[in-house]
């Protein structure tokens, strides 16, 4: 297992983490994940995935951002799947 000893950040509609900055949709301004520490959806471990997917379930874009997860992303917790 591989332990990550970096900082993230989420701020407005870009997630800073790993030397990289991902932009994200608009709606993103509604989610739940808004604010949060984003390594907490980096799918590294079990209780990371669990508590991402406790902020994901009653998230208003849910099923927004499953989509554009499956369409865009190779890794993480996004929309409540990993």
């Amino acid at each position: 297992m591989r332990t990550l000893a970096i900082t993230a950040k989420h701020q407005g509609d870009q997630i800073e983490a790993l030397g990289a900055t991902l932009e994200l949709p608009s709606f993103f301004r509604l989610a739940n994940c808004k604010g949060k520490n984003p390594l907490i959806f980096d799918g590294e471990t079990i209780s990371r995935i669990l508590a991402a997917k406790k902020i994901c379930n009653d998230c208003p874009v849910l099923t927004q951002c499953g989509r554009w997860a499956i369409q865009t992303q190779d890794f993480g917790v996004w929309g409540a799947m990993t």
